[in-house]
């Protein structure tokens, strides 16, 4: 699923506003430092948990 960076905290979690709406807290992958309006991948599992797999660009979206 596509989602948009909306905050990043320092405990090594990040804010995401998905389709389905906002998932606080989720985890990314260490040796990446996401930043807001950055467009990520994010995975979930059945147990509910989410994870950002990588960013697919960084920044808004060219006007």
């Amino acid at each position: 699923m596509l989602a948009v960076v909306t905050a990043v905290h320092a405990d090594g979690t990040a804010d995401v506003d998905t389709g389905r709406g906002a998932v606080l807290g989720v985890r990314y992958l260490r040796g990446w430092n996401p930043a807001p309006d950055d467009r990520v991948m994010v995975a979930t599992n059945p147990a509910g948990n989410w994870l950002i797999v990588g960013a697919l660009a960084a920044g808004p979206d060219p006007v």
